[in-house]
This record gives C-alpha cells, structure tokens and sequence, in this order.
C-alpha cells in the first residue's frame, strides 16, 4: 500500500496490544492492519465505495 496521509489519533492499550497481536499474526505493519479495519467499516457503511479487484 502506498504511503498516504498520516492520522494520528489515541486509543486504549488493549485495543494497541490486539492490533499489535493481529499485525505480527499476519506478518504486517499495525498501520496497514489499521487501514484495512477502517476502510471495511467505511465501505460498509456506505461511506467509502468498495475497491473491486
């Protein structure tokens, strides 16, 4: 994914810690785990169109 805006924002450490969890599970950065959580919930809730492909 190609380096884009950057957003910075607090959340509680559990949440960190599971984000963590999931990004090395996947062998991932915690930034790319992050957009493919938000950028789901935006698509579906109509806020962002769905990338086909």
């Amino acid at each position: 994914m190609a380096k884009g805006a950057v957003l910075s924002f607090r959340i509680n450490d559990d949440t960190k810690e599971a984000i963590t969890r999931a990004a090395a599970a996947e062998d991932r950065s915690v930034s790319y785990i992050v957009e493919r959580v938000l950028r789901a919930w935006l698509e579906e809730r109509g806020f962002l169109k769905k990338v086909e492909g």
